[in-house]
């Protein structure tokens, strides 16, 4: 097997290539809500998160490839015709339905085994159930007591975890979301009667994987294409090394980095086009980032989501958004959006590298920065604290 050789900023190069391709191609995704569904399509699923010091993650992700975004697309995707459903990734996500039979043996074992840190209440999923299916579409307050209040998961009352539970084995499904809360329905309510819903084999599944892998991220290694999967991985390598043999993808070794990875000869042509000046501020929950591990690797960038370590022992910040500038990761900005007030707050930018463009950069940067607080709602700017200190990042 021949091994094609990398150096990292080559390999950073087509992992940003294939994440945010359309400023290489402006014309690559549709407009409108077709562009965005293409986009969710693109990366295989974008990850939902509540934390909202800055928009949400699900939007922030589809924002940050399309600037013309708004949070009706997503709702439009999800009505009459539904062309999205929620369900899990490696964490809750938004995925076509193009991918719901992938999500079948998922379903199949938590239904056969259950959820092991979720106590299984058979009496009180029947209830929910039943109420469902006679009441239609029902949210968790709707199976309130009186007095109770809401709280993290492990005090979840007895019906939320029924809801989940009934989620999590493909019974119920959500409907929609009010606000924030999860609307659920009867799967067979949900997903639209033309949805291929046959189980896939083994083969089937590690082909889907090692696809949108490539798909999305560019260059996948066995981790990548397995991370946080447990179901129908056993043919991942014979899935390889199949596709190696028809030539239909290539090995890959980059410099100082021990596991083996694979992309395609598309891609790898990509390699002598150049990039425009181009930035981003991305969620720490975008598609980009979101195995720490393989960032590390291939862009020589160690980074943490400090919201859940102690503020005395945050280095960079709450909720720190790493910048993407051209093929480097060159920093983080940590912000805050206060929309009732309309202001937008950067209490600490840290860079790790100025670009020798520094003109280019700082254009980008404040044609980004104003994008991102409109999108946030946001008219007015104060900043914290930067580094290198003094670093002006006021127009």
């Amino acid at each position: 097997m021949k091994e094609i050789k990398l150096t990292r900023a080559e390999a950073g190069k087509l992992a940003a290539a294939s994440q945010y391709h359309f400023h290489m191609n402006p014309n690559c995704f549709s407009t409108g809500v077709e562009g965005i569904y293409e986009i969710i399509r693109h990366l295989g699923y974008v990850q939902i998160d509540t934390i909202s010091a800055v928009e949400r993650a699900h939007h922030h992700t589809l924002w940050n490839r399309n600037h013309s975004y708004t949070h009706r697309d997503l709702d439009t995707l999800q009505t009459s015709p539904r062309r999205i459903f929620e369900y899990w990734s490696h964490a809750a996500a938004y995925l076509t339905l193009s991918d719901y039979r992938f999500c079948l043996p998922r379903m199949q074992r938590i239904r056969k085994d259950g959820i092991s840190w979720f106590p299984k209440d058979k009496r009180m999923i029947r209830y929910v159930l039943d109420r469902i299916n006679n009441e239609g579409p029902l949210q968790a307050k709707d199976f309130e007591s009186p007095g109770h209040k809401p709280g993290p998961w492990w005090s979840w009352k007895p019906a939320k975890i029924a809801l989940e539970h009934l989620f999590m084995e493909g019974t119920l499904l959500v409907a929609q979301r009010k606000g924030f809360q999860k609307i659920y329905d009867l799967a067979e309510r949900i997903i639209p009667a033309n949805t291929d819903t046959r189980m896939p084999t083994p083969m089937e599944t590690a082909e889907y994987l090692i696809d949108v892998g490539l798909r999305s991220l560019g260059l996948v290694s066995r981790k990548d294409i397995t991370y946080q999967k447990k179901d129908h991985l056993e043919k991942v390598p014979t899935a390889l090394e199949s596709k190696l043999e028809k030539n239909q993808i290539k090995a890959v070794r980059i410099e100082d980095v021990n596991d083996l990875y694979y992309t395609t000869a598309e891609l790898l042509e990509t390699l002598d086009t150049g990039i425009p000046p181009f930035l981003r501020f991305l969620s720490p929950f975008d598609n980009f980032l979101i195995r720490r591990q393989r960032v590390a690797e291939i862009f020589d960038f160690q980074y943490q989501l400090e919201c859940y370590v102690p503020a005395a022992k945050r280095k960079f910040g709450y909720f720190s958004l790493p910048i993407l500038y051209k093929d480097r990761l060159v920093g983080t900005i940590d912000a805050k959006a206060f929309r009732k007030s309309r202001l937008f707050i950067v209490k600490h930018l840290y860079l790790n590298h100025i670009p020798e463009d520094k003109d280019d950069f700082m254009a980008c940067f404040h044609q980004e920065l104003h994008a991102f607080m409109a999108f946030n709602g946001c008219t007015d700017l104060e900043v914290e604290f930067t580094h290198p200190k003094g670093f002006n990042i006021l127009p």
